[in-house]
């Protein structure tokens, strides 16, 4: 687990702007109301005895109970609003499923943050959100509405997953891209890539040409039209991949070459990226049209070979002994 949280603070707490607004559309909240984001180790927390005065709802991650978390409601300013307990409560579902494509469940009530029994030292991260009584002061002494407190299993694997984006390569694509691609081989298990060793202003005219294929423009005899896309993780590209538009006869039983290949730079690799990228394409096959899809990877290639499986592929022949012909279903 992570020991520190300070980098994830600003997603954190963008994944919970959603919350910040559902309860801040509530007409008993004092719209002064801030949202913050903390951190401290499980003993600390429980040691400073933050829980007296709210209600503790214990909910988890993906039906694991090992990943479970609490919600606490101020007793004394929900008064009269407990039924808005409940929406917030929905509201948090809501965005973990939206934005970490989780499912979050309602386990029970519990009287305080200790009942969730971690470890002394695991970190939890708590999200908070009250006013400053210097600002206002309603006669309450507690400013603070409502506050999560997430345990180290709770938010590790899908909370801080990093942003991910798919783009078609585009001609105002720059410098970034351009560094990307030099760390992707001219050839590669079979995956070429033409961008590899230019000079940036090569580089430039092969963006026009690619950007040109992808439309049935410049294509060389024979060639099917393609696109290209760019992966980027937290707004950084860190590799790419092309999807034919239609599957080819020869290319499939002369060539040896399927429906789509991809590549990740040399210094991003080994940290899963090559999956996400695999699993993104498969969409744009979908849109395309594709019911399935062929593809050839070196049996050498045992990365490559397992993402394939790992994403429906099935082994369904041998092509000239160097590489295995995978078939993926598009669903």
């Amino acid at each position: 687990m992570i020991a520190n949280y300070e980098p994830y603070f600003s997603k954190i707490q963008k994944l919970h702007q959603g919350v910040y607004e559902e309860l801040l559309g509530k007409s008993f909240v004092i719209k002064e109301t801030q949202m913050f984001v903390l951190q401290c180790n499980f003993k600390e927390y429980v040691e400073n005895d933050h829980d007296g005065n709210y209600s503790w709802h214990r909910l988890c991650v993906d039906n694991n109970v090992e990943k479970d978390f609490a919600v606490g409601f101020n007793i004394q300013r929900f008064k009269n609003h407990e039924a808005e307990i409940t929406l917030i409560i929905s509201k948090i579902k809501e965005i973990w499923k939206q934005s970490c494509g989780a499912q979050v469940a309602l386990l029970n009530t519990i009287t305080n943050v200790a009942a969730l029994k971690k470890d002394d030292y695991e970190m939890i991260v708590s999200v908070h959100f009250w006013f400053d009584k210097s600002v206002i002061d309603d006669g309450i002494e507690d400013t603070q509405y409502m506050k999560i407190v997430y345990t180290g299993l709770s938010i590790d694997e899908k909370m801080i997953m990093p942003d991910i984006e798919l783009k078609q390569l585009s001609l105002d694509m720059g410098k970034p891209e351009y560094d990307m691609l030099q760390g992707i081989s001219a050839v590669e298990n079979g995956f070429t890539n033409p961008a590899y060793d230019l000079s940036y202003d090569e580089y430039k005219e092969w963006l026009r040409i690619t950007d040109n294929n992808s439309r049935g423009i410049d294509l060389p005899e024979g060639w099917i039209p393609y696109t290209t896309y760019v992966l980027y993780v937290d707004g950084v590209p860190v590799g790419y991949g092309r999807v034919r538009h239609s599957s080819s006869e020869y290319l499939e039983t002369v060539v040896g070459a399927g429906n789509l290949g991809y590549g990740i730079a040399k210094e991003y690799r080994g940290k899963g990226y090559g999956n996400i990228l695999f699993s993104e394409l498969l969409k744009k096959c979908k849109e395309f049209g594709y019911k399935e899809i062929k593809l050839f990877p070196m049996k050498s290639n045992e990365p490559t070979v397992k993402i394939m499986l790992k994403n429906g592929g099935q082994i369904i022949g041998d092509f000239k002994n160097q590489k295995h012909i995978i078939r993926i279903p598009i669903e």
